[in-house]
């Protein structure tokens, strides 16, 4: 697995060591900071939010197609600002 770089404040730095302590003591074994993005990502309310709509939706097939196609180009135009 190639590594990546992120830039991050220092403010959110030492917030992701707060929690990279926490779930060190949950699994009561050394993390890393990919040990505790991975955790975040597991325990993440964005998944579990979408999760709870799916279905919900009475929509044609090729309008829920029309749909995805948007959010794709949305999320492709979408940049996240230098920290």
């Amino acid at each position: 697995m190639a590594g990546k770089a992120v830039k991050v404040s220092e403010e959110n730095y030492l917030w992701l060591l707060g929690v990279a302590s926490k779930i060190k003591r949950t699994l009561n074994r050394p993390v890393t900071i990919n040990d505790t993005l991975n955790e975040l990502r597991k325990k993440s309310s964005y998944d579990s939010k979408l999760g709870k709509i799916s279905g919900s939706w009475k929509i044609a097939e090729d309008k829920a197609e029309m749909v995805k196609k948007e959010i794709k180009k949305g999320w492709k135009r979408w940049e996240i600002k230098s920290v």
